[in-house]
């Protein structure tokens, strides 16, 4: 069908961050200081893999060196898309602040990505489809929560 295979072009970035999360005894200063001292450590010629395995606090991507792999800018919250956005590819970004914690990223490849309607739609059931085994368990263990009797007797 025709309006299936309208194609949409999509940027997609390779982006590797470092995040640094505020905690009870950090203050927020202290937090973007020390992300700022990593920043500057990478300058300086140390490895953006090694002290994001070291520090970052997204230990997900952390234990990838900071690596999040191709994805567009959407499924990231506004701050980090806009800093993402306005790098230059292999350059550092200034700390920012998200509400997660301080972060520093580097954009390290662009790329455009054309997608049919179809193709799109595809990936959406597949995204669902995988999802809904948990679904239905959730479903399944609430249903048995509710209808669980429950006698408690307290002997005197």
């Amino acid at each position: 069908d025709k309006q299936g295979d309208q194609q949409h072009a999509i940027e997609e970035f390779k982006i590797r961050h470092i995040l640094i999360k505020p905690t009870a005894q950090q203050k927020d200063q202290d937090v973007r200081a020390t992300i700022s001292k990593i920043r500057q450590q990478i300058i300086a010629g140390e490895s953006f893999a090694t002290l994001a395995q070291q520090h970052s606090d997204d230990k997900g991507s952390g234990a990838k060196g900071g690596e999040l792999g191709w994805a567009a800018l959407e499924g990231y919250v506004p701050a980090f898309a806009a800093m993402a956005k306005r790098s230059t590819i292999k350059q550092i970004s200034l700390p920012f602040k998200t509400r997660f914690g301080w972060h520093i990223l580097e954009v390290m490849d662009k790329r455009k990505s054309t997608q049919t309607a179809n193709n799109l739609r595809h990936q959406a059931k597949e995204l669902l489809n995988k999802n809904q085994p948990n679904n239905a368990y959730a479903t399944w263990l609430q249903q048995l929560r509710d209808t669980a009797f429950v006698e408690y007797k307290i002997n005197f």
